[in-house]
């Protein structure tokens, strides 16, 4: 949902139908190249940039603390779990962002949310 908000599903489908473009006119001056457009557009569009993924972890973040009260600590506290058990990310050919990164991109968020100043006022 943080990527459809944060626009980036549209600029992969912007970029989707632009490499289909190409290389439908490919295909009409060289027959047969338009079939790479089944394997390049996957590769072009196959996932988000690590920059996206951390936008839109930040704002699932700062979202399920204000919609639900969820504190930022619990947040964490899931991503680790989720560091041990899965294999990392990171890579230099990776797009997701290793679980450390993630983590401390959630750290980065400043405390005291709306959620987080009710809940302060309600103890």
């Amino acid at each position: 949902m943080a990527h459809v908000k944060l626009g980036h599903t549209r600029k992969a489908q912007a970029a989707s139908y632009a490499t289909t473009a190409g290389f439908v006119v490919l295909g009409v001056l060289v027959p047969g190249a338009g079939l790479l457009n089944h394997a390049v557009n996957p590769a072009i569009i196959g996932a988000y940039s690590r920059e996206a993924e951390l936008d839109a972890d930040r704002l699932a973040a700062e979202k399920a603390r204000e919609c639900f009260g969820v504190p930022l600590a619990d947040i964490v506290q899931v991503l680790e779990q989720l560091q041990r058990e899965a294999p990392d990310g990171g890579g230099f050919w990776d797009r997701h962002p290793a679980w450390t990164e993630r983590i401390e991109n959630i750290k980065g968020i400043s405390p005291g949310g709306p959620a987080e100043k009710e809940r302060a006022g309600m103890e």
